[in-house]
């Protein structure tokens, strides 16, 4: 009886490794779908739009005509600042998510994989 238990052994081992596999791909394609996600925040009744990359690097910054005229240079400053903050505070939360996602579940390999509900 010992061989049939270790070949149920090995195929147990191989669902697992199965399962492993698939939720690195998963991740991957997660990641790589984040990565290239930008995220925006916006200011000044949307007047000022800040655009970051997922690791929340400043890659735009638009500003309104309306905003330039009506903001002295502190308050477009101050307002600017705010956007970038919002930005970079929504690519922060998305990577949280993210990787809250992609961590392996109490006693189970990952979200949707084995040992999960």
């Amino acid at each position: 009886m010992e061989g049939s238990d270790g070949i149920k052994e090995f195929e147990e081992a191989q669902a697992r490794l199965d399962a492993l596999i698939s939720a690195a791909a998963r991740a991957e394609a997660r990641v790589e779908e984040w990565s290239a996600a930008e995220f925006s925040g916006r200011a000044d009744d949307g007047g000022i739009t800040a655009v970051t990359d997922a690791l929340g690097t400043l890659v735009r910054l638009e500003i309104s005509a309306r905003s330039r005229r009506r903001l002295d240079a502190a308050s477009l400053a101050h307002e600017i600042l705010t956007a970038v903050t919002a930005a970079e505070d929504a690519a922060a939360s998305s990577r949280d998510t993210l990787f809250a996602d992609l961590l392996p579940a109490s006693g189970g390999i990952a979200p949707g994989g084995p040992g999960s509900a």
